[in-house]
């Protein structure tokens, strides 16, 4: 019984954490249908040696042996999400989003982008983190562009508590991350984090109140059926 409940529970957090693939498989993106055909920023700049334009939409660096997403091209692909990006958002560079009807909250959206040159988004929209996230933006009727993202903790001079440094995890945003070798409050606790000692205790922790949810609804069931 204990196993069958265990079963069950650990299929009842997968499938709350799935999202359908139309939103996370990063290859529809690439080959979908959008209606741009004029030249964008992406297909001017996607030229060199290591790096190869995949039907206009996807820039690939293929210097290692695993080819990385650099930049993407979605103009007019009628998405008003953008949340297919997240699995390769941290490698974009270039990202060209204008011609969509995009309500996502951009100011979370795009946690993870950190190295950014170029950006372009409907013209109702800001740039994320506004104009102290970018060295420059241009408005006009038909896009906002957002050019060379700023590295927040290095222009705003960040000092993190001891044992920690400052991680710049998207526009206008940051993290103090601890050091190798320290973890926990303020990174005060030095030694490797006890992941299995936790790991045990939360799994200890769901299956018990798993077995309680299963006695109770079992004996809902049973009353019903007297």
């Amino acid at each position: 019984m204990l196993f069958s409940v265990i079963i069950v529970v650990f299929t009842s957090l997968l499938n709350s954490s799935i999202v359908s693939s139309e939103d996370t498989d990063i290859d529809n993106i690439c080959y979908k249908a959008c209606n741009n055909e004029s030249k964008g920023f992406l297909e001017e700049h996607c030229t060199g040696v290591d790096l190869t334009l995949n039907n206009s939409h996807c820039c690939f660096n293929t210097s290692s042996s695993r080819p990385r997403i650099i930049g993407i091209d979605l103009r007019g692909c009628d998405i008003s999400t953008i949340k297919a990006l997240d699995e390769v958002i941290e490698s974009l560079i270039v990202i060209s989003l204008e011609d969509n009807p995009i309500k996502s909250d951009l100011n979370t959206d795009f946690n993870g982008l950190r190295n950014a040159v170029y950006l372009s988004l409907p013209p109702s929209l800001d740039c994320p983190g506004d104009n102290e996230a970018w060295e420059s933006i241009e408005k006009s009727n038909t896009s906002t562009i957002c050019h060379n993202q700023i590295d927040t903790c290095l222009h705003f001079n960040i000092s993190c508590p001891a044992n920690s440094e400052c991680k710049n995890t998207g526009p206008g945003t940051f993290e103090c991350d601890c050091l190798t070798g320290y973890h926990g409050y303020k990174c005060l606790n030095k030694g490797k984090f006890p992941a299995a000692y936790y790991g045990i205790g939360f799994a200890v922790t769901t299956v018990g109140l798993s077995t309680i949810l299963w006695i109770l609804q079992r004996r809902h069931v049973i009353k019903r059926t007297d």
